[in-house]
């Protein structure tokens, strides 16, 4: 439901961004979450969130949280977390091996943060920041925010608010409980009560047909409105 206290700005960070690497798909605007604390300069603190989503509740538990304190809030990667994964990526690639060492069960997911950007503006290495936006990162802004910011500055959120259907139905977080990724509170949350789903890679409105994208559907079909636009069978 709109609000007569929301608005709309749109903010333009081609400059920071221009000629960055892209892969899968994933065009280089994603970049722009790394350069908030400069295209926001008079906002302080950020709830950030990717666009292909359904939120399943409201924020109101991040009213309280504590900003100060941390540099970021996010969700663990559940699926890159896993040891075995691990193992096999610091293998296979140099810039793994390099810098991400040491971060098994810490790496973290860039879809939904909540960002300190006056903490930010006082601590970042730009020089370092630079240094890393020349790598041709497997996954991109997400590798160098997990590089940039040490683990002690990183407050991990339940993973309920970044529940993934791909990752349901693949048995990912069966494997993340018994690697003592998820707890089993965190676990139950995603199956009984996620607060946001997240869509990373295929995307449901591209594919009715594809088993993940049920929840999307059945939440988009309801509403007229959203459903406008849309071609072909659901059912």
């Amino acid at each position: 439901e709109k609000s007569e206290k929301s608005n709309i700005a749109f903010i333009s960070s081609e400059k920071d961004i221009d000629g960055l690497y892209e892969t899968r798909g994933i065009t280089n605007i994603a970049y722009s979450r790394l350069f908030f604390y400069k295209t926001l300069p008079d906002i302080d603190y950020v709830i950030y969130s990717d666009v292909d989503v359904l939120f399943y509740t409201d924020l109101s538990e991040f009213k309280n949280f504590e900003y100060d304190k941390y540099v970021l809030g996010a969700v663990k990667d559940v699926n890159l977390n896993r040891t075995h994964l691990w193992e096999e990526r610091i293998e296979k690639f140099a810039h793994w091996q390099k810098f991400m060492k040491n971060k098994c069960h810490k790496y973290f997911l860039s879809g939904f943060l909540l960002m300190n950007l006056k903490k930010i503006r006082e601590t970042i290495d730009e020089n370092k920041l630079q240094n890393l936006l020349t790598y041709e990162f497997s996954f991109q802004d997400q590798d160098i925010l997990n590089i940039l910011f040490e683990d002690k500055n990183i407050c991990y959120l339940p993973s309920k608010y970044c529940t993934m259907p791909k990752q349901i139905t693949a048995n990912i977080y069966n494997e993340a409980l018994e690697d003592g990724i998820l707890t089993k509170q965190e676990y139950d949350e995603i199956f009984n009560s996620p607060a946001i789903y997240h869509w990373a890679g295929r995307k449901p409105w591209n594919d009715v047909y594809d088993p993940n994208s049920k929840i999307w559907w059945d939440y988009v079909i309801k509403d007229k409105e959203l459903s406008k636009g849309f071609i072909g069978d659901y059912n």
